[in-house]
C-alpha cells in the first residue's frame, strides 16, 4: 500500500470526536422546550368537561390534574416532534447523512481489517497496534449507534399522526395504572377516554363510533395488538427512541 494511502486510511482523528457524531444526530432533532404545550387551566377545563361528560358528579382533584397536566405537555411535545420531524426527514439532507454514515460505518470496517493484516505483517509496533485498534473500535461503536439512530428516525418519518397519537396514549395509560389511587383507581378508562378527548388524541370523525369511552378502548386495543407483531415492535421503539433522543439533546426536562 502506497505511503500516501496509508496515511488516508489512518486519519481517526478526523471523525473520532463523539461531539461531532452528538451534532450529526441533534442537527435533526426539534428542540424539545420548542414544541408548544398546553396550560394548566386549560387542560383542567377541557379534561373535566368531557369528564363530566362520560361520568356526572366525578370531579378531578388538584393531585390527579396536576399528573395528567404533566402527561398532556409529554403527549402535545411528542406529537409536536413528530410533526417537526416529518418535513425534516423527508429532506435531501437526512437521506445524505444516513447514507454517508453507512459508508463510514463501512469504511471503518475495512480499516480495521487493513490495521489487522499490517500488525501481523510485523509494519505496526504492538504497543501502537493496541492504542490505534481501541480508536478504531471506539469509533465503530459511535458510528454504529449513529447509523442506528438515524434508522429510528426514519422509521418516525413513516408514522401516521394516528399512530403517535395512539402510542402515545398507550404509554399515558401504563402510566395511570401505576399512579391513580382512591377515589380514582377505579375509573382509569373514563379517566384515560376524558384526558384522550381534552387533547384530540382520539375524535370522533376517525371513527364510526361517536362514543369516546369506546373510541378509545377500541384506539387501546388495536395498539396493543398491533404491539404483538414486529411492526408494532418498532413503532413503539421508534417512538420512545424519539423521545429519549430528543429529551437527551440538551433540552431542560419537564
Amino acid at each position: 500500500m502506497p505511503e500516501q494511502q496509508e496515511q488516508e486510511v489512518f486519519p481517526v482523528e478526523r471523525a473520532s470526536s463523539e461531539r461531532l457524531l452528538d451534532e450529526v444526530i441533534s442537527a435533526f432533532l426539534p428542540v424539545w422546550d420548542n414544541l408548544g404545550g398546553i396550560g394548566k387551566k386549560r387542560f383542567e377545563t377541557g379534561f373535566q368537561q368531557r369528564l363530566s361528560e362520560l361520568e356526572p358528579g366525578l370531579i378531578a382533584n388538584p393531585e390527579l390534574i396536576d399528573s395528567l397536566h404533566g402527561h398532556a405537555l409529554f403527549a402535545i411535545k411528542l406529537i409536536g416532534a413528530w410533526r417537526e420531524l416529518g418535513a425534516t426527514l423527508r429532506s435531501g439532507e437526512f437521506q445524505n447523512t444516513q447514507e454517508y454514515l453507512r459508508r463510514e460505518e463501512k469504511w471503518l470496517q475495512s480499516i480495521r481489517a487493513e490495521q489487522r493484516r499490517r500488525y501481523i505483517k510485523g509494519k505496526v509496533p504492538g504497543h501502537i497496534a493496541s492504542w490505534m485498534s481501541s480508536q478504531i473500535e471506539n469509533m465503530q461503536v459511535r458510528l454504529k449507534s449513529a447509523v442506528k439512530y438515524m434508522g429510528q428516525l426514519g422509521e418516525i418519518g413513516a408514522l401516521g399522526r394516528t399512530d403517535v397519537a395512539s402510542h402515545v396514549l398507550l404509554i399515558v395509560d401504563d402510566l395511570l395504572r401505576s399512579e391513580l389511587k382512591k377515589p380514582y383507581a377505579g375509573k382509569r378508562q373514563v379517566i384515560r377516554a376524558a384526558f384522550a378527548g381534552a387533547l384530540g388524541l382520539v375524535t370522533p370523525r376517525n371513527i364510526e363510533n361517536s362514543d369516546l369511552l369506546s373510541a378509545v378502548n377500541m384506539r387501546l386495543s388495536r395498539c396493543k395488538q398491533l404491539g404483538r407483531t414486529l411492526e408494532g415492535r418498532r413503532r413503539r421503539a421508534a417512538i420512545l427512541s424519539m423521545n429519549l433522543m430528543i429529551r437527551s439533546a440538551g433540552s431542560s426536562e419537564l
